[in-house]
């Protein structure tokens, strides 16, 4: 993934937001969402993916490669199989801000009753 070019203003210029649309519409599956934020945790060989989510060797191998195509996630040999992590630190920094925001053990959104509630 290209590095984006910041102007003074802190404004998104549009090559950035090309860019930024394009992360985010390779992160939208929900399978290589969930497999970038296993990611985050450890490295995890294709196998072990596999197994993760339930699905095809097929399946795992085509979102991988997505992955890979856009420097969103890095593989090394290890022996007779691969080892992929995350490659850009901003994702890293992007999907950590998302879990804490929006997984179970992260902070949540108070419902509108609970709100109500806390206003009594």
């Amino acid at each position: 993934m290209k590095k984006l070019q910041s102007t003074v203003s802190g404004m998104i210029v549009p090559q950035e937001a090309v860019l930024i649309s394009e992360l985010l519409g390779v992160l939208q599956h929900p399978i290589r969402l969930m497999m970038v934020c296993e990611l985050l945790e450890r490295e995890m060989f294709a196998g072990d993916l596999t197994e993760c989510f339930g699905t095809t060797k097929g399946n795992i191998s085509q979102h991988l490669t997505l992955l890979l195509r856009h420097e969103i996630i890095s593989r090394e040999r290890q022996g007779k199989n691969n080892v992929y992590r995350i490659a850009d630190p901003r994702v890293e920094t992007l999907l950590r801000v998302l879990k804490s925001n929006f997984c179970p053990n992260g902070p949540s959104k108070p419902s509108s009753t609970q709100t109500k509630r806390s206003k009594e």
